[in-house]
């Protein structure tokens, strides 16, 4: 057995909670064909304290290798969502990484396996029940078996086959294959349809099992499913979410035939943005799907960029581009159009990764079509537009930018109001639906009103299910500023604007 190092940092937090034990954080290392002695969670055989946040990362100094962590005892304190003692098991070196599992309650023998240079888990307990805790010691292997990962599935309104490998045939032992099927909008519904199973059964799927999680990175959740054995699974229909990820592992013993699945994208939902825009002073960002990751195959999105005066004008800047290259731009594509009529003036094509000069028109629209193919993908682009001016509407409409399908994840979209002479402005609502909630400070999505320009002072946040509804403001002029996270989306909102 190859020597396992171990480094112990112990970082003590204060804290006004009684009976907090200090946070420990206990560097694990090992080397391809090592295998650790027994650790075990603190106070281990007896009871484990109360309020511990203890973290273990193991280390394997290669990112081919296979980390493969056992735990012979383990008893916690039981609830059907961990919510109470956990112990959290992540794929990487902190609590960013992709989320294997939560473990709780009594569980014999059994293994949790990773892929890559490190493993990370964080070990937590209430102020409550007692837990045993657990014992544990983990293995680091050279990952030899071809990459058998698809993560580029979809990306927008079609379907297709997943298999394991060989299927028909019987699949190969020390198998680990992820599946990232992306419906290109979370508005779309994702349905999967097993069409054969046959994988090594176990009560617990411990050995052969095919995992289904929602999020681009996979991580577990409640929600998540776990199938093994003969038994076809039923088929599942997943909505509001825009990523699948599927995970196919196989230990070194018993092998079967695999599995077939059918995946189908369908529904409404789009990647267009067509609210863009606004009066002088208005600016946003406007992402290529997934950017700074890479774009998804086969999509169309629309962009629209207005103002109320054909006076006004209409700036985009090119912060990043990296595209698909051809010589005519034929694959993938960024298209500037002049207009925004039903046969729009087209200024040009844009491909490669050389950034686009800034584009300036004196318009009251103009518009923006990206479009992808079926083979290369790459990170895309991201552009600032801005609108400059002197001419203001008396009323206007302002929606979220793919109103009334769901909104973007990480919009930044500000919108000013300036009705001309005005001294009250009436802001009416007649849609609002976004994720959070008020009483959290809408830290999750949210419309946020300022007097004035956007470092003004804030006079209303906005976010969660609120309908219909109106409010006036004591101001000459107003920004709207649209903000959303990484996960959940919904319909947005849409707004009339009126001096009163």
């Amino acid at each position: 057995m190859k020597q396992v190092l171990l480094s112990v940092l112990i970082i003590t937090l204060l804290s006004d909670i009684p009976n907090v034990v200090a946070d420990s954080l206990f560097n694990l290392t090992g080397v391809v064909g090592s295998t650790s002695p027994y650790y075990t969670s603190p106070g281990h055989p007896g009871n484990n304290p109360h309020n511990l946040n203890t973290y273990y990362r193991i280390n394997g100094r290669s990112s081919s290798n296979v980390i493969t962590v056992s735990f012979p005892f383990f008893q916690l304190e039981k609830h059907r969502l961990c919510n109470f003692d956990s112990l959290a098991i992540y794929e990487g070196p902190t609590t960013t990484a992709r989320l294997i599992g939560k473990y709780c309650g009594t569980k014999s023998f059994f293994t949790v396996t990773g892929r890559g240079q490190y493993m990370y888990m964080n070990y937590r307990t209430d102020r409550n029940i007692h837990s045993i805790g657990f014992r544990f010691r983990f293995s680091i292997a050279a990952s030899n078996a071809p990459s058998c990962d698809q993560l580029s599935i979809g990306g927008g309104p079609n379907s297709g086959n997943i298999t394991s490998p060989n299927y028909p045939l019987n699949y190969p032992h020390n198998t680990d294959c992820r599946y990232r099927i992306n419906a290109g909008s979370a508005t779309r519904i994702i349905t999967l349809l097993f069409t054969a199973f046959n994988l090594e059964s176990h009560i617990d799927c411990k050995y052969d099992f095919v995992e289904v999680h929602t999020g681009f990175k996979g991580n577990w959740s409640p929600t998540s499913k776990k199938y093994c054995g003969s038994a076809v699974p039923a088929r599942q229909v997943i909505t509001g979410q825009q990523y699948v990820y599927i995970r196919f592992f196989a230990d070194r013993s018993v092998a079967r035939s695999g599995f077939q699945m059918r995946y189908i994208i369908s529904g409404g939902g789009s990647c267009d943005q067509l609210h863009l825009g606004g009066e002088p002073g208005s600016n946003g960002v406007i992402f290529s799907p997934n950017h700074p990751s890479d774009y998804p195959k086969n999509i169309m999105c629309r962009y629209k960029v207005s103002s109320s005066c054909h006076n006004n004008t209409i700036h985009f800047t090119f912060n990043a581009f990296n595209i698909e290259r051809n010589a005519q731009c034929r694959w993938d594509y960024v298209e500037m159009f002049s207009n925004c009529t039903v046969t729009p003036v087209s200024l040009g094509r844009y491909c490669g990764s050389n950034v686009p000069d800034p584009i300036t028109r004196r318009t009251a629209c103009m518009s923006m079509k990206f479009k992808t193919d079926s083979s290369v993908t790459m990170s895309g682009f991201n552009i600032t537009y801005t609108i400059s001016g002197s001419c203001y509407g008396s009323t206007g409409v302002i929606s979220s930018p793919s109103y009334p399908m769901n909104y973007p994840n990480f919009a930044q979209n500000n919108y000013v109001v300036k009705p001309p002479n005005a001294t009250l402005i009436r802001l009416g609502f007649n849609d609002f639906d976004m994720e959070g909630t008020e009483s959290n400070n809408c830290r999750f999505d949210s419309l946020t009103i300022r007097q004035g320009n956007e470092t003004g002072p804030i006079l209303s946040k906005f976010c969660g299910f609120l309908g219909s509804f109106t409010r006036e403001y004591a101001a000459t002029k107003l920004t709207l500023m649209f903000k959303t996270d990484r996960s959940v989306t919904r319909r947005g909102f849409q707004c009339v604007y009126t001096k009163v």
